[in-house]
């Protein structure tokens, strides 16, 4: 979602509280007060939540699926396609016994009641760095072709342990990305200690519908929710379905709420987790989670500097950060510690050589990156 929703269904932003909670099958009763259809339908695709709600809305409210209708119909036929996709890889990894991770959309539907209650944009798999380069040749031998993308071409990926994107060879739609880690990207590196290995050694294997599968544990996966909404996109794309994802999670499969915040804590990435948390209680109230969230709670300034740039009003109505010039301020809000908020300013400058010949190639220089990072600037 690139735009902000300018209305709200609701005359009072207090009353999509009730409604949320009853989408997550936390509640019963529709909150049928104060609901104008159409309006409810409009908002509900412009959040990507429509095909939750049209499951959830058709023994209670009717009139809301009938409005969705069209929207299911697509997001069944793009789910049955990545579905197909998926039961591919996952034969093809058994077969050289890969193993992997799913990640992202392809894990949450997993964990809905329906799959057809969470579609996926992509597939997305973590490979160990081990099996990586046999990884892409298996997606080579089934007809894909890798992405090298000009502003974070292949050669930059696999410095920061990224991603490698691939599509079809012959055209047909389907995005599958191969990650090295489940969580990347430089403000990671430069900032945080994720325990990567403790993440892979947690992993649970579960049986879907297209096969046995990893995925990380319910802690981890919120963690790996969090910093992918917080830091990986600023508070854009679906901001509020990661929220009723992670409220899903909790509810089908139990978090213990004292452990993600220790490992955000240790992890050194506790405000940004605090900040997605802090959204989600006050939105979709959840058991046990306000008593967590006081332990990593940020100094009383840091709150309202971060309240200025993303609260839950800002969620409801869909504004997205990722276009303006103050998500570079709130990356910085959410480092953890002072120190490596001076060592991000620092290299975001002035990036270490290897990062300059992986982005620019050979002849990359700083002159170049900052001239490049000002023309993007204005």
């Amino acid at each position: 979602m690139s735009n902000p929703v300018d209305f709200l269904p609701w005359s009072d932003e207090r009353a999509a509280i009730p409604f949320l909670s009853f989408l997550i099958g936390q509640s019963s009763d529709f909150p049928s007060h104060d609901i104008h259809p159409p309006q409810l339908a409009q908002w509900l695709i412009a959040h990507a939540l429509g095909p939750l709600a049209y499951h959830r809305c058709r023994q209670s409210y009717p009139a809301i699926s009938e409005l969705l209708q069209a929207d299911i119909f697509s997001a069944t036929a793009e789910l049955a396609l990545h579905r197909a996709v998926l039961s591919r890889l996952i034969r093809a990894f058994a077969e050289t016994h890969i193993p992997f991770v799913l990640l992202k959309g392809a894990a949450l539907q997993t964990i809905y009641a329906l799959p057809e209650m969470r579609v996926m944009s992509d597939i997305d798999l973590w490979i160990s760095a081990e099996h990586m380069p046999q990884a892409v040749q298996i997606m080579t031998r089934l007809g894909y072709w890798l992405y090298n993308k000009p502003d974070r071409p292949v050669a930059l990926q696999m410095l920061g342990e990224g991603e490698l994107q691939f599509y079809r060879q012959d055209g047909q739609p389907g995005l599958v990305e191969l990650h090295w880690l489940p969580l990347a990207g430089w403000w990671l590196r430069r900032t945080a200690q994720v325990d990567f290995a403790g993440m892979w050694a947690r992993k649970v294997r579960v049986t879907s519908l297209e096969g046995e599968v990893f995925l990380l544990t319910p802690e981890d996966m919120i963690l790996q929710l969090a910093l992918h909404l917080s830091v990986n996109h600023q508070f854009g794309l679906s901001s509020l379905r990661y929220l009723v994802d992670m409220a899903v999670v909790a509810r089908e499969q139990g978090v213990d709420w004292q452990v993600v915040v220790e490992r955000a804590r240790d992890w050194r990435v506790k405000t940004a987790v605090w900040l997605v948390l802090s959204l989600l209680s006050a939105l979709i109230p959840l058991p046990g989670l306000d008593d967590a969230l006081s332990k990593i709670q940020p100094s009383l300034w840091r709150r309202r500097w971060l309240n200025r740039f993303v609260n839950p009003a800002g969620i409801l109505r869909g504004i997205d950060w990722r276009n303006r010039n103050g998500r570079y301020l709130l990356l910085l809000l959410l480092v953890d510690q002072p120190k490596s908020i001076l060592h991000l300013s620092y290299r975001t400058l002035w990036p270490e050589k290897e990062w300059l010949i992986a982005r620019y190639g050979a002849n990359g220089n700083h002159w170049q990156h900052l001239s490049q990072i000002f023309r993007l600037r204005v």
